[in-house]
């Protein structure tokens, strides 16, 4: 997939209905919003990984890793979908085909006959249409503010339930992502109708939330520069001997992106780059008790995991060989 405009966003109705947040912008609230590329968003919102077995990455993230996995359902496009969700609504989406008629020609199966792995992450932003409108004048040409119209189970009228904003081409080396609005408002009166709906965010590792995605890039000053003329603010320069790469922080509300050059050609960072070219390489998502993660680790793969001071803190490294091509770093 090049982008995230033809086909992430439509997958995300599953998910988003398990979330309430009160205190959350909404759609069409008409409150004055900062004028920036997310506004008071909380940047990283998900993350969509597609997977050749769905119910084989169900098993390893729940039985070996320890999450909480919900099966979302089937979508037209011949695909379907799970999730793990946590605590700050964020979330990883597992993607994967029931249909393969149906999605012989989609980007997912084009995909899948390479690889598995992420392809996509949204961006929570307060305000869409005011991120559309930040880009626009920068150059930057972009389809949206889109809206999907959803008809829930026994309403009369369709509702929107978010408006989101891509790029019509790609903009950042290895950057697949779209910027996402959601209506808090239609979500909770959604709820309410609905008490059923569980959020699913205790996990038995631990997992809190999303507090980086690694993109692996052969340039990084080039992708620390189109990263900036968005409008990110790039942070620190970290040194990532476990990946062998340099790593550069963008900043992206709560969490951020984390931009990885190899050092050499026999690193972790090289040799994704060799199979899949610039990208999503991983995920570090914080636990809040490293030792209990470990535990769930070394019961469920049956290895010993052990601990190294990472970017975030003492961390754990799940290679992408367990976890359907996405590196996973735990960390407290």
């Amino acid at each position: 997939m090049k982008d995230g405009k033809r086909f992430f966003p439509a997958l995300t109705m599953g998910i988003l209905l398990l979330f309430v947040s009160a205190s959350s912008p909404q759609t069409g609230s008409g409150e004055p919003q900062r004028v920036s590329l997310l506004g008071d968003g909380r940047g990283i919102d998900h993350l969509v990984v597609l997977v050749r077995d769905l119910d084989a990455a169900e098993n390893t993230f729940r039985t070996l890793l320890g999450f909480k996995v919900k099966r979302q359902g089937k979508f037209p496009e011949g695909v379907e979908s799970s999730s793990i969700s946590f605590m700050d609504r964020g979330y990883l989406e597992f993607v994967g085909i029931y249909d393969h008629e149906k999605a012989a020609q989609a980007e997912v199966a084009e995909f899948l006959r390479g690889h598995e792995g992420a392809d996509g992450m949204g961006l929570h932003v307060s305000s869409a249409r005011q991120t559309a409108s930040f880009l626009q004048p920068r150059g930057f040409q972009v389809e949206g503010p889109a809206s999907m119209d959803y008809l829930p189970e026994g309403a009369k009228e369709p509702q929107q339930f978010w408006l989101t904003v891509s790029f019509k081409e790609p903009v950042v080396p290895g950057g697949t992502f779209f910027f996402i609005e959601y209506n808090e408002k239609a979500i909770q009166e959604r709820r309410k109708k609905n008490p059923k709906v569980a959020d699913n965010t205790e996990h038995a590792n631990t997992a809190q939330r999303i507090k980086s995605v690694w993109v692996a890039v052969k340039d990084l000053q080039a992708a620390v520069k189109a990263y900036e003329a968005l409008g990110f603010t790039a942070g620190r320069q970290v040194d990532l001997p476990r990946l062998g790469a340099t790593g550069r922080e963008i900043a992206a509300g709560g969490g951020g992106i984390l931009l990885l050059q190899a050092h050499g050609s026999d690193s972790k960072v090289a040799s994704f780059l060799t199979s899949r070219g610039e990208g999503i390489m991983g995920v570090s998502i914080q636990v809040a008790k490293l030792k209990a993660a470990r535990g769930v680790l070394e019961t469920g793969v049956k290895q010993r995991f052990i601990p190294y001071s990472g970017a975030y803190g003492k961390s754990l490294l799940v290679p992408l060989e367990l976890t359907r091509g996405l590196w996973v770093e735990l960390f407290q």
